[in-house]
This record gives structure tokens, sequence and C-alpha cells, in this order.
């Protein structure tokens, strides 16, 4: 279920309405071979029964025709006959009777068709009293394999003729003639048990006596055969079928499992033209799709991973002929066009919210530092003379109007060293301490930087850490950018906490616990460079703490 929910729409209807499809049609293919081979294997073996029937009926019939020719011989005129020949002595009279029968035998004979031989058998000589047609072999006659007895008759076959020049399938019957001990009436009659035209030339016939031996037929064929009134099944190598006659003999026809098997072999290469012509015919539905369907998703989902990554250029797409598809590029070109707007006023109100954020924070600086200068003012107004006032007044007027100007973010390196100057000549007023200012290169007072962005970090160098007659020292250098040291001989910071304010400065966030100048500074550094300015912090016991300031170097 996984897999299916993970399949591309591409792929679902590939399975859908193509394999799906064709996996149905091989389907109703072999359903249909199934049906057509099961419903002529239905007619081979209707067929088969009804062969077998009619042969059942046929050796009934010539059982029944059987049984009257030798009643009538044994019963009628000429039995009498029969008998008053065998006791006569005159040889005129015997000769007379012998004429007079074999004439009654001659007319049994043509008034029967399908007789082969019939006459008189003396068991005793074994040789023919009387026989019309002739015998083949007078000496000669059925074994004792019966196909039936019923009363004093005796069936067998179906044999050879033993009429001399016939060779026809036969059935024949003994019955003993009362009148004349020791003689019986003999017959036989043609049984053509191949004459439906339904009956394959691959079929066999097994004729069973009702004393269960072989008649007729491979005796073979019945190792696998269990008997019954009526009989069906299969073996390895054959399907049977038998039946019983009215006199308990049973007939079997046989036929190989390869001429069922033959029904499916001659329909499987109509069954597979019709999987290639199907098969051509998928393969240009699934050109068609490809093109009319597949093509418009790729060219839709080309469009969908450029907003992805941030293309959002606007170009002219390729019309696919399918309104559907066309409406979607075309709205997908204007989504481009919407979310290119969104992102440049997204980035306008991020540029003015982060130019309140600063100007906030100069707000709060300003009179933060104010605060601290008024402080220094009221305590050399207790401490010193007017002159020292006087010219800490016109320190803080200057450092008041560089710090309040509003209109001028962007400063030269220059004005920011002489504001930072003002300011630490009034905190010299109340600390005592050494300030040196190194500039390495000349050009670096040319450099373009944020304005009041050194202030905040001279001023946490001497509130934090900054020893009585120490040293504060604020060094410049360029290379490829603008580098900027600034030192303290101090105390060095705790390493949990040194570590804790440079997480803070990774994190660069509003509310931050850096304090309201560090963080004006890093909040301005972001603005304005963004990952090209550099801020750290390094601090060493007995050394004191350096903050080390690095910006893009611009005049």
């Amino acid at each position: 279920m996984k897999k299916i929910h993970s399949m591309s729409l591409i792929k679902r209807m590939l399975v859908l309405y193509l394999i799906g499809p064709l996996l149905l049609f091989i389907m109703f293919c072999l359903f249909i071979i199934w049906s057509m081979n099961r419903e002529m294997n239905q007619k081979l073996e209707i067929s088969v029964a009804n062969d077998l029937n009619r042969t059942v009926h046929a050796i009934d019939e010539t059982t029944n025709t059987l049984m009257m020719i030798t009643e009538q011989m044994a019963y009628g005129y000429v039995s009498t006959n029969l008998s008053s020949m065998l006791e006569e002595d005159n040889p005129y009279e015997k000769s007379r009777l012998i004429r007079s029968i074999a004439n009654e035998v001659n007319v049994i004979s043509f008034t029967n068709m399908g007789i082969r031989l019939v006459g008189y058998y003396d068991r005793e000589e074994e040789d023919f009293v009387f026989c019309s047609n002739g015998a083949a072999d007078t000496g000669i006659l059925p074994e004792d394999i019966y196909l039936f007895c019923r009363n004093e008759f005796q069936f067998q076959g179906p044999h050879v003729s033993f009429a001399r020049n016939y060779n026809d399938l036969v059935i024949s019957v003994m019955k003993s003639v009362p009148t004349a001990k020791g003689i019986d009436a003999y017959a036989e009659l043609v049984v053509d048990l191949h004459a439906m035209d339904s009956f394959p030339e691959d079929m066999e016939l097994v004729i069973l006596g009702e004393d269960g031996r072989v008649n007729y037929g491979r005796a073979e064929l019945m190792e696998n055969v269990s008997g019954g009134r009526v009989m069906q099944g299969r073996t390895r190598e054959y399907f049977y079928m038998g039946a019983s006659g009215d006199g308990g003999y049973q007939a079997y026809i046989f036929v190989p499992q390869r001429t069922f098997s033959q029904t499916l072999y001659r329909m499987m290469p109509t069954t597979i033209a019709a999987i290639a012509v199907f098969g051509v015919m998928f393969s240009v539905i699934v050109i068609l799709l490809l093109k009319n369907i597949v093509g418009p998703i790729r060219i839709f989902e080309e469009e969908i991973r450029r907003i992805q990554q941030g293309d959002l250029e606007i170009r002219g797409y390729k019309h696919v002929g399918i309104p559907e598809y066309d409406h979607l590029l075309r709205e997908t070109t204007i989504m481009k066009e919407k979310i290119a707007e969104l992102l440049v006023q997204q980035e306008i109100e991020q540029h003015e919210r982060a130019k309140l954020r600063v100007e906030q924070l100069m707000y709060k600086i300003n009179p933060h530092f104010l605060m601290n200068a008024l402080n220094t003012i009221h305590w050399l107004a207790v401490e010193r003379n007017t002159e020292e006032i006087n010219r800490v007044a016109r320190a803080l007027n200057k450092l008041l109007y560089y710090n309040l100007k509003v209109d001028k973010n962007t400063v030269c390196l220059r004005e920011e060293l002489e504001a930072v100057a003002q300011y630490v000549f009034l905190q010299q007023s109340r600390f005592s301490f050494r300030y040196v200012v190194n500039v390495l290169e000349e050009k670096a007072y040319a450099a373009s930087i944020p304005r009041f962005i050194l202030q905040p970090i001279v001023e946490n160098a001497i509130y934090h850490g900054m020893r009585e007659n120490g040293n504060l020292v604020l060094l410049v250098d360029v290379m490829d950018k603008l580098d900027i040291y600034i030192k303290n001989d101090g105390d060095a910071m705790e390493p949990e906490m040194l570590e804790n304010l440079r997480e803070e400065v990774k994190k660069s966030r509003e509310n931050s616990r850096l304090g309201i100048g560090l963080n004006y500074v890093i909040q301005i550094l972001r603005e304005r460079y963004d990952k090209e300015a550099q801020i750290q912090m390094l601090s060493i016991k007995g050394e004191g703490t350096v903050i080390y300031l690095s910006i893009p170097f611009k005049i």
C-alpha cells in the first residue's frame, strides 16, 4: 500500500490505463481460450458419447437380428428337414432333403443383406453340414470367448468373418437345434463399428464380454479403468467413456489426451495474433498518452521545480494544445509573477522593519548615554572646578550632535574615531586610563562604516573590566577587509560568560542579553553587510579582553 501511495501520477496512469487494460485483455483472451477449449472438449465428449451409444445400439440391433435368424433356423421348417435328412437312409430322399435345406439356408442368407455366413455346424465333426457363401476354414470357428450368452444363444465377437472371400467385422451366434442332436445353427452378421463420421481416427474402441474379458480392442487400455454402469474418466494418456449393452457386455471408447489439447493448439495462433494486434494498438495509445498527457505534465513539473529553486524568471511557455494544461501553465506564470512581487514587497518590508529596529535602538542608546554623561557632569560639578566642567560640556555637545544626527547613517572612519575620542575624553574625566588609537594604513581613515558603530564597543570596554590607570587600545588595519581591534587590559571574563556572549553574538536576536549597545552593533552589521561582517570576542586572564570587528573595506 505504501508503494502505491508513493507512486507518481505518470506511473499510476501507466498502471491504470495501460498495464491494467493489457492484463485484463490477456486475462480475457485466456478466459476465452479456456471457455472455448472447455466448450470444444464438452462437444468432443458429447460426440464420443453419441458414438458410443450408436456403437452399443448397432451391436444390440445386430444381436437381436441374429437371434431371429437362428430362432428361425432352429425351430422352423428347415430344422425339420435337417432332422429327417440326418435319419434318412434312402440316398435319393436324402439328396432331396439336402437340396431343400440348402435352398432354405440360401433364402435366409439372401433376405438379410448383412449376413456373411449362415449354416448348421456339427460340433462332433467340427464341420458345417450346410452353409451359405462357403466357410473359409470349416474346421475353425470363433474361440470360446463370448460376448454374452442369453438362454441358448451364444454371441461372440466382434471378429473377422469366417466366410470365404470376406474379411468384414461381424458378430456371430450359435444355438443348438433341438431336433438335431449335436447340430448348432450358426449365423454371423456384419457390424460396422467405424461407420460414424464423427469417429476420429485416433479413437480406439474396446469391447468387453459379460465376463469382463476383452473381446475386441487392446486389452492394455483397460488396465486403469474401473467398470460400472456408466463409466467415464481419464488416465495419463487417454480420456475414456464406456457404456453397457443389453446383453451385459461393455463398450469403451478411448480418446488420446492430445486430441483435446489440439483444439487449444489450433486456437493459439489466432489468440497470439489478437494479442499482437492489441499490443500494437496499445503501443499507439502509449505514444499518444506520452505526447498528450505525460509531456505536458513534464513541462508543468519543470516549471514547479524552477519555482522551488527560486527561479522566478518569466518565460514564454510552450502551448501543448490541451486547454486544461495551457490553463495550468498560464496560472503558473501568473503565480510566479505574484510570488516575485511578494518577495520584493517582503524584502522592502524587512528592510523597513530593520531600519525601524535600528532607529529604535538608537533612541534607546542615546538616552542611556545621555544619562551617563549627565551623571559625569554632576560628579565633576561636585568634585572639580568650573573650567573642567566647561570642557566636558563642550565635548558632550559635540558627541550629542554626532550621535543624534538621523540624516546620515554612514560616515568615514575618521569621523567615527573623532566621536569616539570625545566620548573617551568624557569618560577620562571620571576614570583614569590611557586611550591609544593606532591606524596602520592611512587609507583606513576614508573607509565607509555605519555611524555610531564603535562607541558602544568602547563603552563596554571601559565599563566592563577596565582597570584603574589601565590602557584602552583601538587598532585599525586594512587587508582584504577593514579590521578593527578594541582591547582593554582589565580582568578577563570567565570562560562560561565568554561562551554565552559568543552564542548570543551568533544568534543576534533583537531581544538578546548582550545589552543595548552591543546588540545595536550586531543588528547594524547584519542589516548592512549580512554574512560579510564578523564580530569576535577573546578574553585571556591577565591580559584583558579583545573585541574584533571585520567589515568590507569601501571608500
